[in-house]
Parts: C-alpha cells; sequence; structure tokens
C-alpha cells in the first residue's frame, strides 16, 4: 500500500502541475511517511507555487493546511485558517470542531423536519445558510498565497466554464495546438521503453517479422519454374526412325531442369493423363520430323504438309500462366538451338534462323531482368508501412482500454506529446528492422542497389512514418483490437494490389491506374525502383525520387493530422 501510495503521487508530481488535486494522499501510509508526504507539499507550495487541494479524513493533520473546509453530506460546515476555526469555536482540535458542528448540523436537521411536520408539508426541505452555491467545494487548500485561493473558481461559474463553447475550443486549441515539452515526452518515452524491457520477447518478434518476410518473398517469388512434369509423345522414335532421328537432337535440347519429359507410346494416354493434372502438357514429334526439317531448311519447302510435320506440338495445360510461359520459353528457345545446330551442319549461316529483332545493350537493367529485382523494392516498403500500421494501431488502443491513455491526459501530457513519444521510440526499432532488410536483400539475395543506400533507407522510413501515422488514425477510431485488425488488413490489401507492389502500374486500367495515386504507397514504390534497381541509381533531384519522399511525407503529416483532431473530438 504505503509503496504504491508512492508511486501514485510521484506520478501526480512528474509534470509539475500549477493545480494539484490529491483524493486522501495518506492512507494506508504509516505516520513516518505521512509526516514526509505533508513536509513534501508544503515545501512544493512554497518552493513551486502549486495550489494543493487535498481531501483526507484524517481531520487533525489538516492543521498543516493554510486553509480548512469541513463537510459533511456535501455541504460546507465551516471554512477559514486552522487558528481561526480553532479560536472561533473554542476548541483544542480540528476533531473537536468537527464533532461541535456535526452536532449543530443534526439539531438544525431535526428542528427543520419538526417544523415541516407542524405545517403540514410532507416534503422535507432543509435550508442550510452554508451550504450556498456561490462558495468554493474545498476541504484542504495549501496554497502558497491568499491571492491564489480568492481565484479558485466556484461552482456556478465553474458551470457556465464549461458550457461556454469559445472557452472549450480555446482549451482544445491549448492542449493539441501548442509547442510540446521536451520533458513530457521524455517520460513518455521512458515508459513505453520500460514497456518494451519487460516484453523482451515481443521485441525480437518485431526485428524478425520483416526478416521472415523478406526471406519468404524473396525465395517463394520471382523464381523460375523449374521440373515442370512434361509427357513426351515421339512418334518418329515410335515408327523406327524412318528418316532420321533428328527429334532425339531437339529433345536433347530442351533444358532438364527446366521440363521434366516422360515418354509414352499413347498418345490419348498421355493427352488423358494431362486432363488428370499429373501433367502440365504433352510435346508431340511426327512420324516423319527429320525428312520434313531436311525440306523445310534444305528445300525451302513451306507448304502446310511440310511446316507441319516439321514443328514440334505442343498441347499444354493453360490455367497457370507463369508455368505454361516457361514451358513455351523452354520450348522455343530449345527448338532455336537445334535449327541453329542443323544449319551448322550443312554448312549453313545459323544466324539465318535468328529472328529478325536485336536486342541491343540497355539504357537501364540488365538483358536478363530478375522478376525479384522488380517486385522487392515494392515488398520492403509495403512489408515496414504495414508492420508500423498493426503496431501503432494496437499499442494505442490497449493502452485506451487499460485506460493508460486518459491517466497521461489527467496528468497534464496533451495527446500530440504521447503521439511523438511513440513515434520517436519506434524510429529505433524500426532503424533495426530497416538495416536488417536491406542486409537481407543486398547481401544474402543479391537484390542489385545501385543508388545510395542511405536515401534507400530514409525512403523506407518515412514510408514507416507513414504507417505509424495511419496506425495512430485508426487508434482513434476504434476502440477494440477487433476492429483495429479489421480497418487494418480492410485497407492493407486494397493498397497492397494498387501501388504495383507485385504487377506495374502499366497492367492495370486507366481508371485504376488514376487511382492508384491516392495510394500512400504507389510514388514512394515507384521512387525506390527508380532510385535503386531498376535504373541506375537516379539521384534524388530525379522529379519521380523526390515527388516519392513528398508525396510520403504529406501522407505522413495529413494522418496524423487527422489523427489528432479526432482524438480532441473524442478526449
Amino acid at each position: 500500500g504505503g509503496q504504491q501510495r508512492r508511486v501514485s503521487l510521484a506520478c501526480a508530481l512528474l509534470q509539475q502541475p500549477q493545480l494539484l488535486i490529491l483524493d486522501e494522499p495518506t492512507v494506508g501510509v504509516d505516520p513516518l511517511l505521512r509526516e514526509k508526504i505533508w513536509r513534501h507539499l508544503i515545501n512544493i507550495s512554497k518552493t513551486n507555487k502549486t495550489t494543493i487541494i487535498i481531501t483526507t479524513h484524517y481531520i487533525e493533520e489538516a492543521r498543516k493546511a493554510d486553509r480548512v473546509g469541513l463537510m459533511r453530506s456535501g455541504r460546507m460546515l465551516a471554512e477559514d485558517e486552522p487558528s481561526s476555526i480553532l479560536n472561533k469555536y473554542n476548541q483544542i482540535s480540528l476533531e473537536n470542531v468537527f464533532l461541535q458542528l456535526c452536532y449543530q448540523d443534526q439539531n438544525r436537521i431535526q428542528q427543520h423536519v419538526s417544523l415541516n411536520r407542524t405545517d403540514g408539508d410532507k416534503d422535507t426541505d432543509i435550508p442550510n445558510e452554508i451550504d450556498n452555491e456561490e462558495e468554493p467545494s474545498i476541504f484542504l487548500d495549501v496554497s502558497n498565497s491568499r491571492n491564489e485561493r480568492e481565484h479558485l473558481i466556484p461552482k456556478k461559474q465553474k458551470r457556465k466554464f464549461e458550457k461556454n463553447p469559445l472557452i472549450s475550443a480555446k482549451q482544445v486549441a491549448a492542449d493539441y495546438f501548442v509547442f510540446p515539452h521536451m520533458h513530457k515526452i521524455y517520460a513518455l518515452m521512458m515508459k513505453d521503453f520500460t514497456v518494451i524491457k519487460r516484453n523482451i520477447g515481443l521485441l525480437l518478434f518485431q526485428f524478425l517479422i520483416p526478416v521472415i518476410q523478406v526471406s519468404l518473398f524473396c525465395l517463394c517469388i520471382g523464381r523460375n519454374a523449374e521440373h515442370i512434369p512434361m509427357a513426351l509423345y515421339n512418334s518418329e522414335a515410335i515408327n523406327g526412325f524412318p528418316t532420321g532421328n533428328l527429334s532425339l537432337q531437339i529433345i536433347n535440347k530442351i533444358n532438364p531442369d527446366q521440363i521434366h519429359l516422360t515418354s509414352f507410346d499413347d498418345f490419348d494416354k498421355a493427352i488423358d493423363l494431362v486432363k488428370q493434372g499429373k501433367y502440365w502438357g504433352v510435346a508431340a514429334i511426327p512420324y516423319n520430323f527429320t525428312q520434313a526439317i531436311k525440306n523445310k531448311l534444305l528445300a525451302f519447302q513451306t507448304d502446310p504438309a511440310t511446316l507441319n510435320a516439321s514443328s514440334l506440338h505442343l498441347y499444354l495445360d493453360m490455367t497457370n500462366q507463369q508455368v505454361s510461359l516457361t514451358m513455351q520459353n523452354a520450348m522455343v528457345n530449345s527448338t532455336e538451338l537445334f535449327l541453329k545446330e542443323v544449319l551448322s551442319s550443312y554448312k549453313i549461316d545459323p544466324s539465318i534462323a535468328d529472328p529478325p529483332v536485336i536486342l541491343e545493350t540497355p539504357l537501364y537493367g540488365s538483358l536478363v531482368p530478375r522478376f525479384l529485382n522488380f517486385a522487392a523494392p515494392g515488398m520492403m516498403i509495403s512489408i515496414i508501412f504495414f508492420l508500423a500500421i498493426g503496431l501503432t494501431a494496437l499499442i494505442f488502443v490497449v493502452e485506451k482500454k487499460e485506460g493508460l491513455l486518459e491517466r497521461s491526459w489527467i496528468a497534464g501530457v496533451t495527446t500530440i506529446e504521447v503521439m511523438f513519444a511513440h513515434i520517436i521510440v519506434k524510429f529505433f526499432i524500426q532503424a533495426i528492422q530497416i538495416v536488417l532488410v536491406l542486409v537481407f536483400i543486398d547481401f544474402i539475395f543479391k537484390v542489385e542497389i545501385k543508388g545510395s543506400v542511405f536515401l534507400a533507407a530514409a525512403l523506407i522510413f518515412l514510408t514507416g512514418l507513414c504507417g505509424m501515422s495511419y496506425g495512430l488514425l485508426i487508434s482513434s477510431l476504434c476502440e477494440q483490437e477487433i476492429e483495429v485488425m479489421q480497418v487494418a488488413l480492410g485497407s492493407v490489401f486494397p493498397v497492397f494490389l494498387a501501388s504495383g507492389v507485385i504487377w506495374p502500374l502499366e497492367g492495370m486500367p486507366s481508371a485504376m491506374r488514376f487511382l492508384s495515386n491516392f495510394s500512400p504507397v504507389t510514388h514512394p514504390i515507384e521512387a525506390m525502383r527508380y532510385k535503386l534497381i531498376s535504373h541506375l541509381g537516379w539521384s534524388i533531384f530525379y522529379f519521380k525520387v523526390w515527388f516519392g519522399f513528398v508525396n510520403v511525407s504529406a501522407w505522413s503529416l495529413g494522418f496524423f493530422i487527422i489523427a489528432a483532431i479526432l482524438f480532441a473530438l473524442r478526449k
């Protein structure tokens, strides 16, 4: 009990308030600690010019106050300096004074009850000359001067003050639009750090989440399909190679790491197995394939029968776009290599088989682009953004639910100070998350970073700050954790799809491309791609790069201001 009283009193004194109201601060403590508490309160009333109002049931300790008010059943019986009260009622203790006043008050009540019964009045209307609404309701007042006591607001004036909309608006403005106090922010930061230290497991989990997510993304997304099962029906081999064995030569050109061929003697059976989902397609070679290839390449025969017999026929399951594209590319590439080899064997320039397209040295990127290089910038930003949303929103809702946020407000802390303290604390956590993500992306999975790593980290951090601000906005609207999860998850997926994280914006309808401009992470992702991956490290002075920084900063500020206003309205 005593230790809890000390902590509670310390919390009340932390903000150095000008007016301090304490409800029985000495209950449940030993006499020595009670004496120390009173000594400290008297000291701060003199040195810090703090007005202190205390309620207590220990009447004798009230003699240490500058002014004492004795109340019974909500009525003020007496109010004056302790010595004046003792002299007025000719008693040696305040307890005797209080007993005397209680007896007098009880006698007065009985007299009025008797008078009302004599008059035939059924109601018991008890007038009380002392019970004046103009009289301030004060128990004990430890003030630094009499002038401060005279400025205490009576009840009627308090009601008028509370009902005045202009004064209420000024209160809100003073609470939310004054410059934050650094010592309050520091105290809130220490509170958040203490909570973090008590949950080291959760802290480590926050560090591991982005690492696990980016690792899974790099391992599972953007890689070429491998070992695709495919059925082979080689009619030329079944019929004993009547015109040659060039069919075996083209089969040997197929990359076995991409396509895993299984030979069948029955074409219909191979087709049935594809329909059953055991193979992704059938590659069929005609029985006169070799002769048809020679007629086409050497005799330049282009009749439909020759073209049909010299072709590799593919019957594919096209339900999976990536798998089907991989099979088509593998077959086209192997066929091109096969044709060049056949032409070389007959002393013909193999370049005649090249398509009439020449890929020059790329202005940006490489001749063999990786999908991972395209998707990694968006994934890094999305991971940090969505983690910041969830953690911030949940923490604030939990604090509201447990009453911690209201306690901070009562202690004199503004919502702006609470929000700033939270963002500063999360800055350190987010900095470690960003470093881990960049290390894994660059050194572990070899995603090429051509621009400044520091500018990339700054852009990711600003996006995380935007996520924190959006999380604050969500927490200002929600009261329960389940509501936070529903709003966060319900808004995350549309933002994820509309921002071009996985698929380029050019692949969207024109209306959707226009709407994607209003996603908070679309332009930061584009800036990250132009800054790091797809282009040769454009500097911040390029439009797409600096606009990404400006855009995400504007979204962060907008979310922050709206959240502060909503907190003010709901406070």
